[in-house]
């Protein structure tokens, strides 16, 4: 007699019918059953299924005062987990049918108690689940937990061990605390430390102070040059033939104004000061031949302009720095552009000029008000809350203001690198896998990410890398450092 199958194919229960008058694809009623959805020629019947399985804890060696306080199955693995609380531990389990393995072990008894899971016999765990690979759970008392689950049975030596933290990325193999189970991550507390550079030193002298005279006196700072004496300015302009001339430095301006004596009496050389200019006994370097300087008068009132020269009324270059008995304290100068020549003023034979380097490559934040901080990013792709931001990266020119122009073109950002500090410390979370550099500029809510640092990126096997580096500078208590240029990540 062949055999009938009655097909469920609509795996509908319909309760509103007799079981007589049910159609075919549906069912009536059934306890401990499923409609299989299999591909085979089963598909669409009604298969028990497997009931409860009993089994113990001895093989752990637990007491019979060991509860279950929580518990979720992972279908797609076929596994379940368990967890339990027994006396002096706490642990996490699984178990696929076959063996029982140790995900997480956590003493709750002294000695070197962890107490990191908080069981408790009298608290059952209804907030729970498996999500790739993670396990998540509350119990309404605590944060919510988060392990990683294959993270945390590679930490678990034994039933009997505490399990240890497992970081890949830095190799850090540590006992596990409270805040790396977490869900919400703390943020970084403090700020980076900002060290603003600019194109010149402070403790050097960028700047040198030149005369011209009304008449020819011998006491301007022109020197002779294609059979010419000049004592000022009057005779040149931008054109080819008449924009060369040379000077001779005898002072420098400081940042502050003050005059500084550069040539020692009797000396013939450029003694050291002017070192953005020169080089301590040897004089203006040929190297510097091709830079761009400007120049400006001092008032009326005989003070120096400010420093860097924004406002200059002669651009030209350093043509040669031709040698004097091999010492360099003379330039030869090829003008570029004229906007005209301050009178000398009456009653008065000299008027003093400052000459100054001019700085034509482009300023990163010139009209910009940056602000740098920081994020972690954790072993299972969480990442951590912004640091407070640094207070705006802010290094200003000298003031400068004209009222042809109408503002103070001084006040212009001219940072070219920003020297953050204490961005990896010996503070920073042992499950942090990578930093992110931030940067805002003042006025936009946007945040950038210019920058990540990872304890694992490539080192040549001789200098360190960029990670390890900053962390030995910290523990040298130099402070770490992180550069940030236009030119380039370093």
């Amino acid at each position: 007699m062949p055999e009938i199958k009655h097909q469920f194919t609509g795996g509908k229960m319909n309760k509103d019918l007799d079981e007589r008058l049910v159609p075919n694809g549906e069912y009536r009623d059934a306890m401990n059953v499923q409609v299989a959805t299999s591909e085979g020629s089963d598909v669409g019947t009604i298969q028990n299924i497997l009931g409860n399985k009993f089994f113990g804890l001895k093989s752990f060696n637990m007491l019979d005062e060991a509860v279950v306080v929580g518990a979720v199955s992972d279908e797609k693995n076929d596994t379940m987990y368990y967890l339990v609380w027994a006396v002096g531990f706490n642990y996490i389990l699984s178990w696929n049918g076959a063996k029982i393995t140790p995900v997480f072990v956590d003493k709750i008894s002294p000695p070197n108690a962890s107490n990191v899971l908080k069981f408790t016999e009298d608290t059952v765990v209804t907030g729970i689940n498996v999500i790739d690979g993670l396990l998540f759970w509350t119990d309404g008392v605590n944060e919510p937990r988060k392990i990683n689950i294959q993270r945390c049975i590679e930490g678990t030596l034994n039933i009997n061990t505490q399990t240890q933290l497992l970081n890949n990325s830095t190799g850090v193999f540590s006992q596990i605390k409270e805040k790396h189970i977490t869900v919400i991550k703390k943020a970084p507390q403090i700020a980076p430390r900002m060290k603003l550079i600019t194109s010149r030193d402070i403790s050097k002298i960028y700047a040198a102070v030149i005369e011209i005279s009304t008449v020819d006196d011998g006491t301007s700072s022109f020197v002779t040059h294609q059979g010419l004496t000049p004592f000022n300015f009057s005779s040149f302009s931008s054109e080819e033939g008449e924009n060369e001339f040379r000077i001779k430095i005898d002072n420098g301006l400081d940042q502050n104004g003050v005059e500084v004596p550069l040539v020692p009496s009797g000396s013939g050389a450029v003694a050291a000061g002017l070192t953005g200019i020169v080089e301590p006994g040897i004089g203006i370097v040929p190297q510097l031949v091709g830079k761009a300087v400007v120049f400006q008068a001092y008032d009326d009132s005989g003070n120096p302009p400010g420093l860097p020269l924004t406002d200059y009324v002669i651009k030209g270059f350093i043509h040669k720095a031709p040698s004097n008995s091999g010492l360099y304290d003379e330039l030869i100068i090829k003008i570029t552009s004229v906007d005209g020549f301050p009178d000398v003023a009456t009653g008065t034979s000299n008027l003093k000029y400052v000459m100054d380097f001019y700085d034509e490559s482009e300023k990163l934040f010139e009209f910009k008000y940056p602000r740098f901080s920081y994020r972690y990013k954790f072993e299972d792709g969480e990442y951590s809350p912004f640091a407070p931001f640094t207070q705006v990266a802010f290094s200003p020119g000298s003031f400068d203001y004209h009222p042809r122009k109408g503002y103070n073109i001084g006040m212009t950002n001219r940072l070219t690198e920003v020297s953050l500090m204490d961005i990896v410390t010996n503070q920073t979370p042992e499950d942090v896998v990578s930093i992110d550099i931030l940067f805002k500029d003042d006025a936009s809510p946007s945040v950038y990410v210019v920058d990540t640092i990872r304890p694992d990126d490539y080192s040549d096997g001789v200098a360190l890398n960029m990670w390890n580096t900053l962390l030995e500078a910290n523990a040298r208590c130099f402070g770490t450092r992180f550069f940030y240029n236009k030119r380039s990540n370093k």
